[in-house]
């Protein structure tokens, strides 16, 4: 912020801008401090070490992120998993109990279900994303209720308001994952939340070039985190980091298309005769539009659709793409096409991921910055040949 102004920087500008280094010789860009250690001499100044996360160039892009957040503090580690488990560990410990949303990323589960309970850590799912199913399954050794903002691969929205209220009212640690709306969509540091991570890998870099994740929120809880992240060694290279600044800087631009494109394509897709089902916050028939109006301020980039279709035919739908790729992953400028039973949900078996309302034939496109009209040809040619 300017030192004469009172006025509240525009997100767009703190993009750019919040975090600036004063580099010595006034390079207009952060530089890359690619130095594992740094002089050490005697006195009040901290010991600096890139694996602490305390790199220049790691402090200047984490206070870029507070900005952007509206938290108090961030953390920049060397992927989204890194981010979830640096947090989870953070607030507990053996003995104590997870409530999580019922929808979340297929390594979120595996990390949930399959490497909490060997230390000592339980987890409950609650029913659905109200309040009410979260209070249910609430215990005297609940520390963390943990949930994502928008879903994958259905974007269903929680009411993150709500579940962080709920969370404070009963002295339980709130995180989000907040990595398919970002903090152009969603601030959930401004309604309460405690912890905020992301999968920078995806919009907050943007260009599909770097793997990283972030946590922003409470001061406290942020040097709690930074500790830990010293002990488990998910540091983030001075290199990702300075392309995830880059990246950053174009982020307000590019969720504006994201946005577009996601209205414009599911919009198409609703009214086509070949597609059962389409998913995406803003249609009229999304169970959490109402929710999603309240809480974000745009719906992103990802479009998930049920093709009438079997899952043979579906496979060969997202074959015929030319301008869309098929790949995993998400929040490039270039659009990506996936199925879940083949990437993000393959480890559920068909019975489950239909009872997730996922058959094996759903389809998820992450889309990119391309004109919308592109898009819609490339998906009409693949629907109808």
């Amino acid at each position: 912020m300017h030192a004469n102004s009172s006025r509240k920087p525009h997100i767009d500008t703190l993009a750019v801008q919040a975090g600036r280094l004063e580099d010595a010789h006034g390079a207009v860009v952060t530089p890359i401090y690619q130095a594992s250690t740094f002089d050490y001499p005697a006195g009040d100044r901290p010991l600096v070490y890139t694996r602490y996360g305390n790199n220049p160039t790691q402090i200047a892009v984490q206070e870029r992120i507070t900005a952007l957040e509206g938290a108090r503090a961030a953390l920049i580690l060397s992927s989204g998993m890194a981010a979830l488990s640096t947090a989870i560990l953070t607030v507990c410990q053996a003995g104590d109990h997870v409530v999580a949303a019922p929808e979340l990323y297929g390594g979120t589960h595996r990390l949930l279900d399959n490497e909490l309970p060997g230390w000592g850590i339980k987890v409950s799912y609650a029913a659905d994303h109200g309040p009410e199913a979260w209070e249910a399954v609430i215990k005297p050794n609940t520390k963390l209720f943990l949930w994502e903002a928008i879903t994958n691969p259905l974007v269903r929205v929680a009411d993150g308001e709500a579940l962080a209220g709920l969370a404070r009212d009963r002295g339980v640690v709130s995180l989000v994952d907040a990595t398919f709306a970002t903090p152009i969509n969603q601030r959930p540091a401004e309604f309460g939340v405690d912890l905020v991570m992301h999968s920078a890998t995806k919009y907050l870099g943007g260009h599909a070039d770097l793997i990283g994740g972030v946590l922003a929120g409470d001061d406290g809880l942020i040097e709690r985190a930074t500790r830990m992240l010293a002990s488990l060694g998910g540091s983030a290279d001075p290199h990702a980091v300075f392309l995830l600044e880059r990246g950053i800087k174009t982020l307000a631009l590019r969720m504006a298309r994201h946005n577009e494109n996601g209205r414009a394509i599911s919009e198409y897709l609703a009214s086509h005769p070949k597609i059962e089902r389409v998913f995406y916050p803003t249609l009229a028939d999304h169970p959490d539009r109402d929710v999603a109006a309240r809480v974000l301020s745009g719906a992103g980039g990802v479009v998930a659709f049920i093709p009438r279709a079997t899952p043979a035919e579906a496979q060969r739908i997202v074959e015929r793409f030319e301008w869309i790729r098929l790949a995993p992953s998400l929040g490039g400028v270039e659009s990506l096409v996936s199925m879940p039973a083949m990437t993000s949900h393959r480890h559920l078996t068909s019975d489950q991921r239909a009872q997730r309302g996922m058959p094996d034939q759903t389809v998820r496109l992450a889309l990119g910055v391309e004109a919308a009209e592109d898009l819609i040809d490339d998906l009409d040619r693949a629907l109808t040949s």
